[in-house]
């Protein structure tokens, strides 16, 4: 195979990124000129004829699809000796003559738009490596009926798969579709909708503009919830994050004009610092968003700061023993945590408690974990499961004096 190794000019200055400001949405136009002024090259043969850059690491992203003799397209695996990692930007975005495009194992990375607009594209195998597909990756290939999926693929971005075949079908299938953990659309959903335990990710733009949704419920697997995944979801009265969630993207409830009350259970969530994250309704003289609900939190979380820093009305949770998973209530899981939480200590590792989760197990206030603490807190949970009703059910403190 002859490889011909040719720089590309040092053209398209005027068209260098100048003075660009921030974007705080998701937008199909946002990296139009992300390979442009680049100093690459061109990888040529009888059949193909490409341009590529080396990154950092040494190894090869394919930047933009030039000519082939054939619709079906064969990425290579090296260049010069170096592995092609990435597929980048735009590459193939608007091929619209390409049939099938075979990616080799070493690539890991499909990046923003690559494959966009590629209308005759009938299948892709994504091969096992791959751990990101980028946002739009394969947007309006509206022949596309067939779509592999490897485990090995951790992040998908938004609208990766939008106007497709493959993922209207999937829709008929389950509304919410759901690849590697990762809830990747639920447009098709309205009404009560329930999370399934195995979904770790909410992703980018998920349920964008779902004004059908009345409610949604978030298991304790969720770890992730992403930029603008329930914007504009109109008809969302109330929601609860679960204490296991870790990251809010920007946007995530932005302009849910009927939500009127929010509860964060996590205590040390990441969350977006915009004004957007949680809103209601926008405030055009101060050009700013606004949430204008009742915003219920633990004491000292980062759901605490955020709040206080938008000025939300804040209720703060009460905190009591017994309540592990910080869900209100006392179940057996919360037993069922702490005898999980004392059995990674007893083998020296942590016991991966919050210090308030950790005080929650620690019902006997000795300042230790152990077997004990796990079974007071569930024969009070079958004391609270016997108890005829609430009006004189003793509180932890209270039932575990009367012991």
């Amino acid at each position: 195979m002859k490889i011909k190794k040719i720089m590309a000019s040092l053209l398209a200055v005027s068209v260098m990124t100048v003075g660009i400001p921030a974007i705080k949405s998701v937008s199909s136009d946002l990296f139009i000129t992300a390979n442009a002024g680049l100093l690459n090259e061109k990888y040529q043969t009888d059949d193909l004829e490409l341009n590529y850059k080396e990154l950092e690491d040494g190894t090869i992203e394919i930047l933009k699809y030039i000519s082939s003799s054939s619709n079906d397209i064969e990425i290579p695996t090296n260049i010069n000796g170096k592995k092609v990692t990435s597929i980048g930007y735009f590459a193939f975005s608007g091929c619209s003559d390409i049939t099938s495009v075979t990616i080799p194992d070493s690539i890991t990375n499909i990046g923003y738009c690559a494959f966009r607009h590629c209308t005759n594209l009938t299948k892709i195998n994504i091969p096992n490596g791959v751990t990101s597909i980028g946002h739009e990756a394969f947007y309006n290939c509206s022949s596309l009926t067939s779509v592999t999926i490897p485990d090995s693929v951790t992040s998908i971005k938004d609208n990766a798969f939008c106007n497709t075949p493959w993922l209207k079908n999937k829709q008929k299938e389950n509304p919410l579709v759901i690849v590697n953990g990762l809830l990747i659309d639920g447009t098709a959903c309205s009404g009560d909708i329930v999370i399934p335990d195995t979904v770790t990710d909410i992703c980018d733009a998920a349920f964008l503009d779902c004004s059908g949704i009345t409610s949604i419920t978030f298991p304790d697997s969720v770890k992730n919830i992403g930029n603008i995944s329930f914007a504009y979801c109109t008809s969302l009265t109330s929601i609860t994050i679960p204490y296991s969630v870790k990251n809010i993207g920007y946007g995530a409830f932005r302009s849910c004009k009927k939500l009127k009350s929010i509860t964060i259970l996590s205590l040390e969530c990441s969350i977006s610092e915009d004004s957007d994250t949680f809103a209601d309704s926008y405030d055009y003289d101060n050009e700013t968003y606004i949430y204008t609900g009742v915003f219920n939190c633990y004491a000292d979380s980062t759901a605490e700061t955020y709040a206080k820093k938008h000025d939300f009305n804040v209720e703060i949770i009460p905190f009591f023993l017994g309540d592990v998973t910080m869900d209100g209530i006392i179940t057996g899981s919360d037993a069922t945590r702490a005898l999980q939480a004392y059995t990674l200590l007893s083998s020296d590792k942590d016991h991966g408690l919050t210090d308030i989760q950790f005080k929650a197990a620690d019902v006997t206030g000795d300042g230790i974990l152990t077997g004990s603490d796990a079974t007071i807190i569930l024969n009070y949970y079958t004391y609270l499961s016997s108890a005829k009703t609430d009006e004189n059910t003793l509180s932890m403190v209270e039932w575990m004096k009367a012991q």
